[in-house]
C-alpha cells in the first residue's frame, strides 16, 4: 500500500495515500479523537484554516490539533 507524509502538531508520519484528517489523527494519537468529536479540538492545516475530519490528505499536509477547555464547534474555512 502507498504511503504519504504528513506533519501531525510537527511530527512526521507516514499514512495510507487517501487518509482523511480524521484517519491520520487515529494514527497519530487515537485519544484526540475523543476531543475532536465532543467539540474540545480542532484541526487546521499549515494557514490556520479549520479542516473538516472527512477531508482528504495529499502528501506535505501540514496539521495542528488544536485542544481547547471549551465545547463548541469551529467553522470550516476552507474555502477561503
Amino acid at each position: 500500500m502507498a504511503t504519504i507524509r504528513v506533519f501531525i502538531n510537527e511530527v512526521p508520519l507516514a499514512v495510507p495515500a487517501g487518509s482523511t484528517v480524521r484517519q491520520a489523527v487515529a494514527i497519530h494519537h487515537a485519544v484526540l479523537l475523543d476531543s475532536l468529536d465532543d467539540g474540545r479540538a480542532y484541526v487546521t492545516d499549515g494557514r490556520g484554516i479549520t479542516l473538516e475530519l472527512d477531508a482528504s490528505l495529499q502528501g506535505g499536509s501540514i496539521l495542528r490539533v488544536v485542544v481547547s477547555r471549551r465545547r463548541g464547534s469551529r467553522e470550516s474555512h476552507a474555502d477561503a
